[in-house]
């Protein structure tokens, strides 16, 4: 396209098995103050609307990904309490969806993401997109993993 927009459609989907409750991974998951601990790429945040969660509060983030640093909004879309979120991206240079299911299982929950990026504003093949996306998701489930399985003791951080 003329305005630099790559005409392509990415999907991930990812799936983790993580040991704890829902609702403990449905809260710290949705918990803005907590994406910076686990999404690899994101180095900024702020709320545009409203003091917490809910379906319509708009969200600024900042990422570095590889040599890009990309800003973006997204908006809250979807909030269903321990079982789904979803958030759309409303401006930037990646637009797509990205959605979280979650539900429990024997060993604790089941988390599902998937991503879908609609069109990239960035210089970049469609199939190393795709293997980027791909990668981050798996590499934010693995470090979200850790964390909500670590317990802090005495300021040390010891897996249950």
């Amino acid at each position: 396209m003329e305005d630099g927009t790559a005409s392509l459609t990415t999907c991930a989907k990812y799936s983790v098995t993580i040991n704890r409750d829902v609702s403990d991974v449905f809260c710290f998951l949705t918990n803005p103050t907590n994406f910076l601990l686990w999404d690899r790429g994101l180095v900024g945040l702020r709320l545009l609307s409203g003091s917490g969660i809910s379906v319509g509060t708009m969200v600024a983030l900042q990422y570095r990904w590889w040599f890009w640093r990309l800003e973006t909004t997204v908006e809250i879309v979807r909030l269903v309490p321990n079982e789904e979120a979803a958030i759309s991206t409303r401006s930037g240079p990646l637009q797509g969806d990205l959605s979280y299911s979650l539900c429990s299982v024997n060993e604790g929950t089941q988390l599902t993401g998937m991503v879908k990026v609609r069109s990239a504003k960035i210089p970049i093949p469609a199939a190393i997109l795709a293997w980027g996306v791909r990668r981050e998701l798996k590499t934010n489930f693995a470090r979200l993993k850790a964390l909500l399985e670590a317990e802090i003791v005495g300021g040390a951080v010891r897996s249950r």
